[in-house]
């Protein structure tokens, strides 16, 4: 009951969307896959309106395409 979700504004502050993204290469030692995550806020200081942390569905052989992977699934939830 205590825990909530902060979407406020202050009056002079305008929507901005920031995103972040990171990709944890071959986690899984096991299958091989990685783990990635993005998240986006429309306000400072605000809580996040889109957020996601999975385990990636292929296999990728660097970590620049498991970044690259990650990126490109941040960028459409984005747009």
């Amino acid at each position: 009951m205590d825990l909530h979700l902060k979407y406020s504004r202050r009056s002079n502050q305008s929507p901005k969307l920031d995103g972040y993204a990171d990709a944890d290469y071959v986690n899984d030692k096991d299958n091989h896959k990685s783990i990635s995550g993005f998240c986006y806020f429309l306000f400072n200081d605000s809580s996040p309106v889109s957020y996601s942390s999975k385990k990636q569905s292929l296999v990728t052989l660097s970590i620049m395409e498991a970044e690259t992977t990650v990126m490109m699934k941040a960028t459409k939830e984005g747009l």
